[in-house]
């Protein structure tokens, strides 16, 4: 039998239809492969998504606060019975209102979900992750946009512009969560709205009348804000000074004096010595004696010095280290080494006063100073900042996000 292969031409021929079927069917199923990762990758997130809002639903009633996941660790995918592979990097956050936010690597390949996202996000070619947004905004020392003077003014981050604010065009203000108590927040401007100011005139044990009278002449035009009217709680232990506590429009301080009335139809106030120990304590020292160091009876000066001499509002570098606490010193005229913003509003900020007196002193206050300590400065009459600080249902704020 005459067997004959295939000619040099035919040859050609074949490889020439084989490369145009390559040519077809390569990239086609390079597309499925990658579709099928993304595919998966978008499956997983929902499942994760779904997944905490079950366990939201099931904790809330029991405990209503904010939740903060490593979804690269195991335990985690147990805790929340989470069904799939663990991803390479991956964070969690479900806030105290139950909203969702994420964001997951596996390779190449990204997804994200931020609280504003409708939908899950996947980015290819993704090398590294960014969590950025993946954080609880309702957090004390998250930012909230709220503007006091307008009750009908959009106020978000959109709208907020530091230079009209300056120059006194916009009255959408920047401010930080302080405290928070069901849907009330306490929020504290971002910066002084009197640059300087001294507490009281020199000797007087009437409370800190300069200051709230120079706060109240800031503040007039807040009609956005509730009124407050302002007394000393002559009825407290002698040792517990400085607590705040507001009711049905007044405020009251504790205080060993005879001064009860403070001030009336305020539109704000000032932070207490004690809110700022709240929101500092512990904030460095992890455990051991520091941890529970400072007292607003402290013998010593300055109330946030760690035993090392180490602030703890971050402004040195060295022992114990910084913490994510600067921003009660933003808009200061504070070292840059601290993290917050130098000389935005008013290159003179120094500090800023806070409510309270320094133990059973009559003279001697709590301020919070930009080099990031938190003292006394020896006389009610010595002239800082003020920063306002306001109580707002969170329906009238815009969250950072």
């Amino acid at each position: 039998m005459n067997r004959k292969g295939l000619s040099l031409v035919e040859m050609l021929a074949v490889l020439a239809v084989l490369s145009i079927i390559a040519l077809i069917i390569v990239p086609i199923t390079i597309g499925t492969m990658r579709k099928n990762k993304k595919d998966t990758l978008e499956s997983t997130t929902t499942n994760i998504i779904n997944s905490a809002k079950l366990y939201y639903a099931n904790n809330a009633a029991n405990e209503l606060k904010a939740y903060t996941f490593d979804l690269t660790d195991m335990k985690t995918f147990n805790e929340l019975d989470i069904k799939g592979k663990v991803p390479d990097e991956g964070k969690l956050v479900i806030t105290e209102d139950g909203e969702i936010s994420l964001a997951i690597r596996n390779g190449n390949l990204c997804a994200n979900k931020t609280f504003d996202d409708r939908q899950i996000v996947i980015t290819e070619n993704c090398t590294s992750l960014d969590t950025s947004k993946v954080k609880d905004y309702t957090a004390l020392g998250e930012i909230v946009y709220f503007d006091p003077v307008d009750a009908n003014s959009t106020c978000d981050k959109e709208v907020f512009n530091v230079a009209s604010v300056k120059d006194g065009g916009s009255t959408c203000y920047k401010w930080r969560i302080i405290g928070k108590k069901d849907d009330k927040y306490t929020l504290q401007l971002d910066h002084n709205i009197v640059n300087t100011s001294a507490w009281a005139s020199s000797g007087s044990t009437t409370g800190p009348t300069i200051a709230l009278s120079a706060l109240a002449t800031a503040t007039s035009s807040w009609n956005n804000t509730p009124l407050l009217n302002y007394e000393y709680d002559t009825t407290a232990a002698t040792n517990n000074y400085g607590v705040l506590t507001c009711e049905e429009g007044t405020c009251k301080i504790t205080k060993n004096s005879t001064t009860t009335q403070i001030a009336t139809n305020l539109r704000a106030r000032i932070i207490t010595g004690e809110e700022v120990r709240a929101l500092t304590m512990n904030a460095g020292a992890a455990s051991g004696s520091d941890a529970d160091k400072w007292t607003l009876e402290s013998s010593s000066n300055y109330g946030f010095y760690f035993s090392n001499s180490d602030y703890i509002l971050g402004t040195k570098t060295s022992g114990t280290g910084s913490t994510n606490l600067s921003w009660l010193i933003e808009n200061t005229n504070a070292d840059t080494s601290s993290g917050a913003t130098v000389n935005i509003y008013d290159n003179k900020n120094y500090g800023y006063w806070t409510l309270s007196i320094y133990s059973n002193a009559t003279t001697s206050i709590w301020g919070l100073w930009n080099t990031g300590c938190f003292q006394y400065p020896g006389y009610a009459n010595q002239n800082i900042g003020i920063r306002p600080v306001i109580e707002i249902d969170k329906s009238k704020i815009n969250f950072d996000i």
